[in-house]
């Protein structure tokens, strides 16, 4: 069984629609937003199902979708999924009200996570790495369930391990935190902060991670794996969640419960037949399964008792095979075996904990194996929010952006604001903006939510930016703000030259780029017969302005551009370059048009990018010698 985390802080629901302006309905009693828990991408209709369900008592969720993996010289991030089938999950998850935190596991190997958290360029490249899969894929934030540290580095590399992890998370946390993104973290139980054998997996140093982490999920559970017991004694679930909310404040800390259990064999007497299948293994079982499993072995569910000293259910029973010994002989065997299982009362027993310890919430591993039962349990250990009368309601804030937008162009970003899924007017919106590489978010523009509660706001950001959309409360709605969305800007390139030329003369052109970066890869362009052929580029390297170059007719030559000229994604950042500079005197004959590309996105005429004498900017022949600038 996967080793797995616990629940999320608590939240508000959505309350009621009010129809009147004069004075608000008073809200009814609402469950809740404590919970949280994991969808394995093995089961990810059952568990959709489930949650969506249920979703109206849970704050956040993580998808089992990825993992750490090892390509033989650095870690990368594997998607378990396709990505038609995430997008189509990850569609009908949202719009709940629920945070979405797909979680990322370490499958990279003994020792590899490790060595690479040790070095801050593969640090740096991992945490990067990270980031951009919550950003393209829009996720609110990551989940982080890195546990070959606790059970296959051995406990002698923890001295060393735990300052790289800490200064892993931290880092991490920093860069989501900047995009507006949140930060979880999956850890196995501690019991004191001596940091010896006896404190549990100290490696992960929970005092140190909560200074940035804004969920931090104990897997409270796997008390007993190798050998007969129970999954998660409420005793010591108890020390657990007292111990951690000790460490970081308990708003954080979310408890791990088990919604599983294990079937352990015990041993046999006698001679087993052969030829029959000896059930002799253990395997672990779903709490909704678990029932079903056992009456395979013949048990009855009145032979199930609840186990006093753990508050699971469990069992002890035997099993005898007759038949035939490899002589032909009459023969049997009597196996013995032994389980212990989650239910509803045990996992609900459980989140009473985490509420009495004051922590955020209970996470459930896993979402969509659990008995019908368990969800009415839930329920009731995790109560209703009382509602204050008059008190507002909680809305939503749905936003949309451009994926990417050319510099100096204007975009349209929207908000859509609703309140129990209607659309809800009122109050003031904010597009607020994150450019990269700058700290903080900054106010772009407000304006009033009008009553189909649709906002659209035209801005033309200067660099590649995140964006998110605040509204204000009103009488009967709380304040809300949208997700984070992310807007990649483009350089623009523009021909600033108009020029009247005869066949065969040489003209000077010149442009410009919007912004500039060094090392960029300039391109000249003509129009032959309908199709675009480059004859002529070069890189640039430097910030010095190069003279201009004049060549005869029919000769190639590069173009070299004044430093900070460019536009091509992934180089190094250089200053920002506005002026004017000389393209090349070019000789034109007719039919052939010139072009500027930057990162080989051709501008065409529509763009005022493409310089064209003695014919049409399409590569049709003109009876004049006119340029079109």
């Amino acid at each position: 069984m996967k080793r797995r985390g616990a629940a999320v802080a608590a939240a508000v629901a959505a309350g009621c629609l009010t129809a009147t302006a004069v004075a608000p309905v008073h809200a009814a009693d609402e469950p809740r937003r404590f919970m949280s828990g994991w969808l394995p991408y093995w089961s990810t209709e059952t568990s959709s199902s489930s949650f969506l369900t249920n979703s109206d008592i849970f704050s956040d969720i993580s998808p089992f979708w990825h993992d750490a993996r090892w390509d033989g010289s650095k870690i990368y991030v594997h998607n378990h999924l396709s990505p038609t089938t995430a997008a189509a999950a990850l569609a009908k998850l949202r719009g709940q009200g629920v945070k979405i935190l797909p979680s990322i596991t370490d499958g990279s190997g003994k020792g590899r996570m490790a060595a690479t958290l040790a070095s801050k360029p593969k640090r740096a490249e991992h945490i990067n790495s990270i980031v951009q899969l919550v950003l393209t894929n829009g996720y609110d934030g990551i989940d982080l369930d890195y546990e070959t540290f606790a059970f296959t580095d051995g406990s002698s590399s923890w001295a060393a391990t735990r300052p790289n992890w800490v200064a892993f998370v931290s880092e991490l946390a920093d860069a989501l935190h900047a995009e507006g993104k949140l930060l979880a973290v999956t850890v196995p139980p501690m019991y004191d902060a001596d940091y010896d054998s006896s404190s549990g997996y100290w490696v992960y140093d929970y005092a140190a991670m909560g200074k940035s982490v804004d969920i931090l999920r104990i897997m409270a559970y796997d008390y007993s794996v190798g050998s007969p017991g129970p999954i998660a004694p409420l005793g010591w679930v108890q020390k657990v969640a007292s111990f951690a909310a000790t460490q970081l404040p308990p708003g954080k800390v979310q408890l791990g419960i088990p919604v599983y259990g294990r079937n352990w064999y015990v041993g046999k007497t006698g001679k087993c037949p052969v030829g029959q299948t000896i059930n002799n293994g253990n395997y672990s079982m779903t709490s909704g399964g678990a029932l079903a499993s056992l009456a395979k072995d013949g048990v009855a569910p009145d032979q199930v008792t609840r186990d006093a000293a753990s508050g699971e259910l469990s069992v002890s029973y035997s099993i005898v095979y007759r038949g035939l010994d490899a002589k032909g002989e009459k023969t049997d065997c009597t196996v013995s075996r032994r389980a212990f299982f989650a239910d509803a009362q045990s996992v609900a027993d459980r989140v009473r904990v985490a509420r009495s310890t004051n922590l955020g919430g209970a996470a459930l591993w896993t979402i969509g194996g659990e008995s019908s039962a368990q969800w009415p349990a839930v329920r009731k250990a995790v109560g209703v929010q009382k509602a204050t009368p008059g008190a507002r309601k909680s809305g939503s804030v749905k936003i949309g952006a451009p994926k990417s937008i050319t510099r100096g162009q204007k975009g349209s970003i929207s908000a859509q604001v609703s309140m129990d899924g209607k659309p809800d007017g009122g109050g003031r919106a904010t597009l607020q903006k994150n450019p990269v590489g700058k700290p903080g978010w900054r106010n772009v523009a407000s304006r009033n939510v009008p009553k189909s509660g649709q906002v659209v706001f035209s801005h033309a950001p200067k660099k590649t930016s995140s964006f998110r959309i605040k509204v204000s409360s009103t009488g009967t709605r709380k304040a809300a703000r949208s997700a984070t969305v992310r807007t990649k800007v483009r350089a623009a390139v523009s021909v600033n030259s108009s020029i009247v030329a005869f066949t065969g003369q040489k003209v000077r052109l010149t442009g410009s780029v919007t912004p500039g970066k060094r090392k960029v890869l300039v391109k000249r362009q003509r129009l032959v017969k309908g199709k675009w052929v480059t004859f002529g580029k070069t890189r640039h390297k430097g910030p010095r302005q190069v003279p201009l170059q004049r060549h005869s007719d029919g000769e190639e030559r590069q173009l070299h551009l004044p430093g900070g000229f460019g536009a091509v994604q992934g180089l190094r950042q250089g200053h920002q370059f506005d002026s004017q500079f000389p393209l090349a005197l070019e000789p034109l004959s007719a039919g052939v048009c010139t072009q500027l590309a930057g990162n080989s996105n051709h501008l065409r005429c529509s763009n005022s990018g493409v310089v064209c004498a003695g014919c049409d900017c399409d590569g049709s022949p003109r009876s004049s010698s006119s340029v079109l600038a």
